[in-house]
């Protein structure tokens, strides 16, 4: 069995990218339901994922994108485990309620190497309750200056490619089910463009070799 542990290219990428697409506007559903974004980031060293309401004149959803190149996996190799680990730098919890959460879901940015406005509708692979890649993670539970863990489920599991780039991202509760926040729940992380690899989101994949079945011969 092996453990092998992957991360997203800093800038400037050459196969896979960490980043956020942020939707600025005067209400949440034009923020939240919006097909292009307003700022498109991924060359940062602080990746976001976050859902503002309440008394501003702003709402703001930023949506968060993380792509491994995990080609290296043997391609006969059966996945028994996977976690996505992120750094976390900061949060806001004032809402501290059933949707403040944050969960990883799928992406499907235009490049594999950039982070643009026109990717803020492909985090997650539909507007309203995106399939879950993992488990969901309170806020109040996060801890900071710290590695945090969202463990794959099956779905997730699955997606990841073995073949080129295992595309994944995260969004925050309220953003998931789409329910308005009153005030500001938001995570800042470490991104790829921080020095080193040691606070960089990592891909953490268990795998081994299909087993091998006692073939029995009979003599006669």
């Amino acid at each position: 069995m092996s453990v092998t542990t992957f991360y997203p290219d800093p800038s400037p990428e050459s196969s896979s990218v960490d980043g956020h697409s942020e939707s600025e506007k005067s209400t949440w559903n034009a923020a939240h339901d919006a097909t292009t974004g307003d700022v498109g980031v991924d060359d940062n060293t602080s990746l976001v994922a976050r859902a503002t309401g309440g008394g501003g004149s702003v709402r703001s959803i930023v949506r968060a994108a993380i792509l491994f190149d995990t080609s290296a996996l043997p391609d006969t190799d059966v996945i028994s485990s996977a976690n996505i680990q992120c750094y976390a730098i900061s949060k806001i919890d004032t809402e501290n309620d059933a949707n403040s959460y944050l969960t990883i879901v799928t992406s499907n940015l235009a490049s594999n190497t950039a982070v643009g406005t026109a990717d803020y509708d492909a985090i997650g692979d539909a507007i309203d309750n995106p399939t879950k890649q993992s488990d969901d993670v309170d806020l109040t539970d996060i801890t900071t200056s710290s590695y945090n863990t969202w463990t794959l489920n099956a779905t997730g599991r699955g997606n990841i490619s073995k073949t080129g780039i295992s595309k994944f991202g995260m969004r925050e509760g309220h953003d998931i089910v789409d329910d308005p926040i009153g005030g500001e729940n938001q995570i800042v992380m470490a991104s790829a463009d921080t020095a080193d690899t040691t606070s960089d989101p990592k891909l953490v994949v268990t795998h081994a070799a299909p087993a091998v079945k006692d073939k029995m011969f009979l003599m006669f």
